[in-house]
C-alpha cells in the first residue's frame, strides 16, 4: 500500500517537474521574444542610422559631422528647432497653467475644454495648418476683415516665419500639455487646500506651497511630451515655414529628397541625440520630485 503511494507520489512529483519545466519554457520563450522584438524592429534599425552616419561613400568616416557643424545652413536649422521648441514650450505651459486653474473648479467648462484638447488626436497638423492659412494667410479671412476695417497689419508676414510656426505650436500642440495637467490636478488632495486655506494660506502663497508642488510632475511631463512632439514635427515646418524656415526636420526631409542618404542620417542622429538629451535631464529632474 505503501509502495503504491509512493509510485502515485514519485509519478506526480515526475508529472509536476515535467510540467514546471515546460511552463518555464514557454515564460522564458515569451521573454526571449519580448526581448528580441524591440531590438530587431527598434534598436537595429537605430544602429543601422548611426552607422551610415559615419561613412562617405562606403568609406568611414565623420566627414559628415564635419560638414554639418561647419555648414551655417545645418547650425541654423540646429539652433532654430531648439529655438522654437523652447519658446512654443514656455508659452504653452504658462497658457496652460493658467487655464486648468481657471476651469478646475468649474466641471461643465472643464469637460468642454477636454473635448477641446481632444481634437489634434482627430485633425492632423497639416489640416490645420490649412485652417490657419485660410484665416490669416495673404488672402485670408482675418486679413480680409483687417483691411475692411482700414487696420494695416500684414498678419501673413507674421505668418510665413519662425514666429509664425511657434504660434501654430502653440495653438495646436496646447492640448498635450492640458491632459496630463488636468490628471495631476484631478488627484490633489481637496482637504490639503481646506487645510492650507483654514492655517491662512491664500492665493499665490496657497498655489506656490501647496497646489503647485503636487501638479509639478504632470507639468513636467507635459512639458517634456509637447517638446518632443514639437522638436521632431514636420507638418506645421512645411505648411508654415514654406521652406524659408530650416529646421532639422526639414532639412532631414530634404536631403533624403536629394537623395543624400548618409547626410540625412547624420542630420536623423544628430535630432535623436538632442531629444535623448531632453529627455534625459527631464527624467533626472522628475526623478529630482519624486524624492
Amino acid at each position: 500500500m505503501r509502495t503504491k503511494t509512493t509510485g502515485k507520489i514519485v509519478g506526480w512529483k515526475k508529472y509536476s517537474l515535467r510540467d514546471s519545466v515546460k511552463h518555464e519554457l514557454e515564460k522564458y520563450g515569451m521573454l526571449f521574444f519580448i526581448g528580441i522584438a524591440p531590438i530587431l524592429f527598434f534598436f537595429y534599425p537605430i544602429f543601422l542610422m548611426v552607422k551610415m552616419s559615419v561613412y562617405d561613400n562606403g568609406i568611414f568616416s565623420f566627414s559628415n559631422y564635419v560638414e554639418f557643424f561647419s555648414s551655417k545652413t545645418f547650425t541654423l536649422a540646429l539652433s532654430n528647432s531648439f529655438f522654437i521648441s523652447t519658446i512654443s514650450v514656455i508659452i504653452i505651459s504658462l497658457m496652460g497653467l493658467i487655464i486648468v486653474m481657471s476651469v478646475k473648479e468649474h466641471n461643465s467648462v472643464k469637460r468642454v475644454v477636454k473635448l477641446i484638447s481632444s481634437l489634434p488626436m482627430v485633425f492632423s497638423a497639416y489640416i490645420f495648418c490649412i485652417a490657419l492659412i485660410y484665416a490669416y494667410g495673404r488672402a485670408g479671412i482675418i486679413t480680409y476683415l483687417f483691411s475692411k476695417f482700414g487696420v494695416d497689419f500684414p498678419i501673413h508676414k507674421f505668418l510665413y516665419t519662425k514666429y509664425g510656426i511657434i504660434f501654430a505650436n502653440i495653438v495646436f500642440y496646447l492640448p498635450y500639455f492640458i491632459i496630463p495637467l488636468f490628471s495631476s490636478f484631478e488627484e490633489i488632495d481637496p482637504n490639503l487646500e481646506e487645510a492650507a486655506e483654514s492655517l491662512g494660506s491664500q492665493g499665490f502663497h496657497k498655489f506656490r506651497k501647496i497646489i503647485f508642488p503636487q501638479v509639478l510632475h504632470g507639468f513636467v511631463t507635459g512639458m517634456l511630451v509637447s517638446f518632443l512632439l514639437i522638436f521632431n514635427q514636420i507638418s506645421i515646418v512645411l505648411a508654415i515655414g514654406t521652406g524659408k524656415t530650416y529646421t532639422l526636420t526639414y532639412l532631414l526631409f530634404s536631403q533624403y529628397e536629394r537623395a543624400r542618404i548618409e547626410m540625412a542620417n547624420t542630420i536623423a542622429t544628430v535630432s535623436l541625440i538632442s531629444t535623448f538629451i531632453v529627455s534625459f535631464m527631464s527624467q533626472r529632474v522628475l526623478g529630482a520630485i519624486r524624492k
